[in-house]
């Protein structure tokens, strides 16, 4: 998938306004939390992972879920499974090309 070319809102299937920039409002422990969960991870195996509490990686859910406009707990959820590999390439790319650590 060509980062460059993506659209945005064609990730979603509904009609949910999404800024273009959405995936640069992630924190570094966000993206953490985030590609745990688009590999199917639960919250305490996110947190084992990350060496942090299961309450702070509820936290950061819902942090990510706001930044992403996304509302629900499981609409989070069917985001990252839907575009792990969007994801995972988009954070590999923003690494390299805008410093994201």
């Amino acid at each position: 998938m060509d980062i460059s070319s993506t659209n945005i809102s064609t990730l979603f299937n509904d009609d949910s306004p999404m800024p273009e920039a959405f995936l640069m409002r992630l924190t570094k422990r966000e993206w953490d939390v985030i590609l745990h969960l688009s590999k199917g991870l639960t919250t305490p195996e996110i947190a084992a992972k990350i060496c942090i509490e299961p309450k702070s990686v509820e936290n950061y859910r819902s942090r990510i879920a706001d930044k992403l406009e996304l509302k629900g707990r499981n609409k989070l959820v069917w985001f990252s499974w839907k575009n792990q590999d969007f994801l995972e390439n988009w954070y590999k790319f923003s690494k390299k090309n805008f410093g994201l650590s």
